[in-house]
């Protein structure tokens, strides 16, 4: 997700008197299959949306960019990823990111695509499907058929990325932040 936001923002910088481009969000909906018969509207107050059914990922923390994506703030929403307090303010550990994060988050992936690019350009052309705890990118693959990878054989290996929590990732992206300065 992030890396097609990458691909966006870098082709609008090439083009002539465009200004600086931020993300306001970066967000993951989950568009399901199953249509869903109601015999009349929810109530207020009632879920319409269930939470595993909601978006996920990253926001700007902007109070003008909040209240654009979620002109209901004050109530509490199963789709929108941020939930706020009575004064208005994101509730701790909710999904919101400096301007400084979202680039330093974009950095960091243009510098792993950049790495895989050279990588791949240096002749490693190994099989690396990504695994997060009990997801693999191969559930999802429609290649699976002739890929020929099988985590029995001992050149092929998953490429693990760690769980991580929400706090331990604020500070990876504050420490490079730091970094940079």
């Amino acid at each position: 997700l992030i890396t097609y936001m990458l691909a966006i923002l870098l082709t609008e910088q090439t083009k002539k008197e465009v200004r600086a481009l931020m993300p306001a969000a970066c967000m993951y909906i989950y568009i399901s299959d199953e249509i869903q018969s109601l015999s009349s509207p929810p109530s207020p107050g009632e879920e319409e949306i269930p939470p595993t059914q909601g978006a996920s990922g990253y926001v700007l923390h902007d109070p003008n960019v909040l209240e654009a994506l979620d002109s209901h703030m004050e109530d509490s929403d199963a789709f929108f990823p941020v939930s706020f307090k009575k004064d208005g303010t994101p509730r701790a550990g909710a999904p919101v990111l400096t301007q400084e994060e979202f680039r330093a988050l974009l950095s960091r992936v243009q510098e792993w695509i950049g790495k895989l690019c050279r990588e791949i350009a240096g002749g490693d052309i190994r099989i690396r499907p990504v695994k997060h705890g009990s997801a693999i990118a191969c559930q999802y693959c429609p290649y699976s058929g002739i890929c020929r990878f099988d985590p029995k054989r001992p050149e092929n290996r998953y490429d693990c990325i760690p769980k991580q929590r929400e706090s331990d990732a604020h500070r990876e992206l504050s420490d490079s932040i730091k970094e940079e300065k």
